[in-house]
């Protein structure tokens, strides 16, 4: 009785151990109920099977070194973000839409690589605590089969054990979803990097377009600043052209005024010419009115002369005293001169007068058309039948002097 009542305690106790172990494993399952979205409850069955004996519910090793792999794929990629944004700061501004996609994406698939880590740690937490729970309930049925002969309690533990083998299944079916996400995951990641590689090889190409780019700028700065010096100087120069065309508009428009000034001049020269040209026509007809003018006047002073002459022959001819035979005749005896005589006397002198003008050049003319003066002190002889010697008067003459012979 004594063995009885011990074996009991042990089996009350390793119950109490498995009904711990069981509450433990509800707990964490209750804490981690949350990440599941499967349903478990149709996988539970009754029954022991072979593969709660199997070694399956223990983490296998693939799990574990993808752990491993997945904290080194979540370094690199931190790294890659790290480097992503320090290249980003580096880049130009044409690429900042693309960087910001791509820092989203990669911040995206780190926030679900972390889920899907942070759940897989998870798992594999309830997978060995659930493990030790099987085993701990296997042994405590060993234990019983054992010691006590109650199927009704081995019964109850072996369908527990039965449905914590149910939810292992369905934990190690949720675990392979989740690796299958991650391998996906991870050839997103490898995609990813093909395409960031890319990227950054078109970056590294734009950088050394940006380059040249910035050289070209640079180039066409000092082209540009070569341009604006020209330009100055252009300035300048256009300055100093619009000055000096002002100073040239200015000239032009005083050469315009004298030009005006000077066509008035030529248009009062044309007048004044016209005007010359018809005093001259009228200097010219004035002219020869003054020459006909003159041989009117040196017509009259002939004639004006010749009737002085005529007078003075006369005076002289009245004053000249007459003989036939030679001797002089006194003043008393003029009288009685007769007409005809006196009258054939006096055109023998204006015979004579006319021949001693035509013959003899004076040149104590002193005009124009003036008659020529011979000295009166001069014997003349002509060929006419009578023959006349007169003899002119001189200061010693005195009246009644003078002879003349017919």
């Amino acid at each position: 009785m004594m063995q009885q009542t011990e074996e009991e305690k042990e089996r009350q106790q390793k119950l109490a151990r498995a009904k711990d172990h069981l509450k433990k494993a509800q707990k964490k399952k209750k804490q981690h109920k949350s990440t599941e979205s499967r349903d478990v409850s149709s996988l539970f069955t009754t029954t022991p099977t072979e593969e709660s004996r199997s070694p399956l519910f223990s983490p296998p090793p693939e799990d574990v070194q993808k752990a491993s792999e997945w904290d080194t794929l979540q370094a690199s990629l931190e790294n890659e973000v790290d480097n992503s944004s320090e290249r980003d700061n580096k880049q130009p501004n044409a690429q900042n839409n693309r960087e910001i996609e791509l820092e989203h994406s990669l911040s995206a698939q780190q926030s679900e690589i972390d889920n899907l880590k942070k759940q897989n740690d998870d798992n594999l937490t309830n997978l060995n605590e659930k493990n030790n729970t099987i085993d701990a309930l296997e042994k405590t049925i060993v234990e019983l089969k054992n010691s006590s002969t109650d199927n009704q309690e081995l019964t109850t533990l072996e369908r527990k054990v039965d449905s914590i083998q149910a939810e292992l299944m369905s934990n190690r079916q949720a675990h392979d979803d989740t690796r299958s996400t991650l391998t996906e995951l991870e050839q997103e990641r490898n995609q990813q990097r093909t395409e960031n590689e890319t990227i950054e090889h078109k970056l590294k190409e734009s950088s050394e377009q940006l380059l040249r780019s910035k050289l070209d700028c640079k180039n066409s700065r000092e082209e540009l600043e070569k341009v604006r010096q020209e330009n100055t100087t252009i300035k300048e120069q256009l300055e100093t052209s619009t000055k000096t065309s002002e100073e040239l508009r200015n000239t032009n428009e005083q050469l315009n005024a004298q030009l005006a000034e000077l066509k008035d001049a030529n248009t009062e020269k044309q007048r004044l010419e016209e005007e010359l040209s018809k005093l001259t026509i009228e200097n010219k007809t004035l002219i020869s009115r003054l020459t006909t003018l003159d041989r009117d006047n040196a017509s009259l002073k002939r004639t004006i002369e010749e009737s002085q002459d005529n007078l003075s022959l006369d005076k002289e001819a009245s004053a000249i005293p007459l003989n036939t035979n030679g001797q002089f005749v006194t003043a008393a005896a003029r009288s009685l001169i007769p007409s005809s005589v006196m009258h054939k006397r006096r055109e023998s002198l204006q015979m004579l007068k006319i021949r001693m003008n035509s013959q003899v050049s004076s040149p104590e003319m002193s005009s124009i058309n003036e008659e020529p003066r011979m000295p009166r002190n001069q014997f003349m002889t002509n060929d006419d039948p009578l023959f006349f010697c007169a003899a002119c008067e001189t200061e010693e003459d005195q009246e009644g002097q003078g002879l003349i012979v017919l």
